[in-house]
């Protein structure tokens, strides 16, 4: 974006059916992951500010073969997966 520029993101808790647990599980696994996945610079600083924040990771960010990921969950249960990508050597 441009300096000065801005972004909100609103999310809102699943409430058709959210009291039916078999059709939430069907319906997830017909539509698929549901989350926001954030790339970021910093994995590990990113999740220590959250945590400073009080935001309850799933666990510590973990090293795969393409980089660094970290799981978190909104205070509506949505997903949060931060990533971070290994550089590339040119």
């Amino acid at each position: 974006g441009l300096p000065g520029d801005s972004v909100e993101l609103v999310f809102e808790p699943m409430t058709w059916h959210a009291d039916d647990e078999e059709f939430v599980q069907r319906a997830t696994a017909i539509i698929g992951y549901q989350g926001l996945t954030l790339q970021v610079d910093d994995c590990h600083k990113v999740c220590a500010e959250l945590q400073e924040r009080g935001v309850t990771l799933l666990g510590e960010p973990t090293k795969e073969e393409w980089g660094i990921q970290a799981m978190a969950r909104d205070l509506y249960g949505n997903m949060i997966v931060l990533i971070q990508h290994s550089q590339m050597d040119a």
